[in-house]
């Protein structure tokens, strides 16, 4: 193949936003939320990643009418 053939080839291309972010390595976000901490009442910032991934708090699944468990990192940690 000839360099000018190169750049005919089909290429799957993400946004230049993502595609920014996955060459330095980070992740990309999907949404950020704002939980409460079942142990003590203090609001959680909580980031989701594309890759379904979260950061900010630490989850523990589903209560009673779809009420969620999170607890903040110092409830967590104590």
């Amino acid at each position: 193949m000839k360099m000018k053939d190169l750049a005919k080839i089909e290429r799957p291309s993400l946004p230049r936003s993502d595609a920014k972010h996955l060459l330095r390595g980070e992740k990309l976000i999907a949404k950020r939320l704002e939980k409460t901490c079942v142990v003590c009442g203090r609001k959680i910032k909580v980031i989701l990643y594309k890759d379904k991934t979260y950061r900010g708090g630490h989850y523990f699944g589903e209560l009673i009418k779809k009420a969620e468990y999170w607890e903040c990192p110092k409830c967590y940690w104590r």
